[in-house]
């Protein structure tokens, strides 16, 4: 599955990330996930310089199957 993630940058190299894709099935603007990220800002300090999107290829997790056992 290919996933977007929101990343902004200031100019000492600090920054802050943010990215989801689909809540409730319905897919995420590139706005709402760049104005979250700039919003997460606060947590460094320095003037916003970049934003930029990461686009990644990830697999879909497999599911698992965990045996269990029930007794006194």
């Amino acid at each position: 599955m290919k996933v977007r993630i929101a990343l902004v940058v200031d100019a000492e190299g600090n920054w802050v990330a943010t990215g989801w894709g689909y809540v409730k099935k319905k897919p995420i603007s590139d706005k709402a996930a760049m104005e979250y990220c700039r919003l997460n800002w606060s947590t460094v300090e320095g003037r916003l310089e970049s934003e930029y999107f990461i686009e990644a290829e990830v697999e879909l997790p497999k599911p698992t199957t965990i045996e269990g056992k029930v007794g006194k």
